[in-house]
């Protein structure tokens, strides 16, 4: 994509006033937790232009990769739509796709999955192929899944799933 303009921002998402100020926001961190708190900022926003945030990430030991495209407002789900919640704070995956549970290594103080280079660039070649839906206003399916051809995976199909009724993050709006 030569004609995007990209700029670093200097300064933590969390702290980042300018976040939204983009026309696309990208998450490929794969962080749960910041994942969560980039949606909480963007569902909570109530300009007049809101852009669209992608979250992107491996799943599993580098067995795939998925995508959400979330809008702030609207009838599709938003990242935490992603998770079935359960009364303790407890959740799990509401479209399962990575079949064994991934071993976290220790480094530091630190956990990680580790997974082969290549599982990333199958993210990006996802997001990126998502951009240029968005690009050609062709965005749905929102929510995408890209298996490797041996990974670990269930069958799940490319769909724009709804938001889920009583998501504690988009269920209040």
């Amino acid at each position: 994509f030569p004609w995007l303009n990209l700029r670093d921002l200097g300064v933590g998402v969390r702290k980042c006033h300018d976040l939204f100020s983009a026309d696309l926001v990208i998450d490929a961190t794969g962080e749960e937790a910041l994942g969560r708190a980039i949606n909480g900022m963007h569902l909570a926003m109530t300009a007049s232009r809101i852009p669209p945030v992608l979250y992107c990430w491996v799943a599993g030991e580098g067995d795939g990769a998925q995508a959400i495209w979330v809008e702030n407002k609207g009838q599709h789900a938003c990242w935490e739509c992603l998770l079935q919640h359960g009364k303790n704070g407890d959740w799990e995956a509401r479209f399962p796709f990575i079949r064994n549970e991934s071993r976290l290594t220790i480094v530091g103080c630190a956990a990680v999955t580790p997974y082969a280079v290549s599982a990333a660039m199958g993210a990006a070649a996802l997001a990126s192929e998502m951009i240029g839906d968005w690009i050609t206003d062709k965005i749905d399916p929102r929510f995408r899944s890209r298996a490797r051809t041996h990974g670990e995976t269930f069958r799940l199909r490319d769909s724009s799933p709804l938001r889920l009724k009583g998501c504690p993050a988009c269920g209040r709006m």
